[in-house]
């Protein structure tokens, strides 16, 4: 049994593995459409470079098409691309596609109708051409920018930075608010002090001298006239009452009792 078991074994260890499957089969279609795509729309590049006397021309034939075929392949193989990513990449494949198709048979119709056709007619044909170039290339911009912001990492990050710029905002108000809290308790705490360290009465005698009661930013000591009246103040009134007032605040400690008056 065991000389049975250990001929098998052998007989599996001599056998030559089989070849790994591929898609090379599968690649195979993408890469030999990409080529055609290519070789059409250099040689309708280079024609158009050459009918127009302008290469730049020729450089915006090439950008609307085989460059953005070739960028929107990668962009729906990608493996994190979303469903409407997907389907982006897909419509702007197919704006490529058009392009070249049509740039290639503008171009065979100049060359094959140039000696029948007016100059007035090609010189129309040809700006026909570059018009449509430049809006195949600002359709594949857009179609670009959508594919990147609806990315939903993208859209995360978004949150994310929306969420922090949020929350220091919010720090920053609160920052402000203990500011203004602290110089407000100082304030309250500076005037206790000021109560406790000197009489009322003096606070009062301070007040009054400082008192702009018609509001014209003089203190009423320097400007006698109410300009309210049009006549002098009655100090010796309102002093009186700013005294009283103080005494009652300051719990009529110094005032003299009835049997010492």
């Amino acid at each position: 049994m065991k000389n049975e078991t250990e001929e098998i074994l052998k007989s599996l260890d001599d056998k030559e593995p089989e070849k790994k499957p591929t898609n090379w089969e599968l690649w195979s279609s993408l890469y030999f459409s990409e080529a055609v795509f290519v070789i059409l729309d250099f040689v309708s590049a280079v024609t158009v470079a050459v009918v127009t006397g302008f290469w730049y021309y020729g450089a915006f034939v090439f950008l609307a098409g085989v460059v953005p075929l070739f960028l929107y392949t990668k962009q729906y193989t990608r493996p994190l691309a979303s469903v409407s990513q997907r389907k982006t990449a897909f419509w702007g494949g197919i704006i490529a596609v058009s392009s070249v198709i049509v740039v290639a048979v503008f171009m065979a119709f100049i060359n094959l109708a140039s000696a029948t056709l007016t100059l007035d007619s090609i010189a129309l044909t040809e700006a026909g051409l570059v018009i449509s170039m430049i809006i195949i290339l600002a359709a594949h911009a857009f179609m670009m920018g959508r594919y990147f912001f609806i990315d939903e990492e993208i859209s995360e990050n978004q949150k994310t930075n929306r969420i922090l710029a949020r929350g220091f905002r919010g720090m920053q108000r609160l920052g402000v608010a203990n500011k203004i809290a602290q110089a407000k308790r100082a304030e309250v705490q500076r005037k206790v002090e000021i109560e406790q360290d000197f009489d009322p009465r003096v606070i009062a005698r301070i007040l009054n001298v400082m008192r702009d009661m018609d509001g014209d930013g003089i203190p009423d000591i320097l400007d006698p006239i109410d300009n309210r009246a049009g006549k002098p103040f009655n100090r010796q009134q309102s002093y009186a009452q700013t005294v009283e007032r103080a005494e009652e605040k300051g719990g009529n400690v110094n005032r003299p009792s009835s049997g010492q008056r």
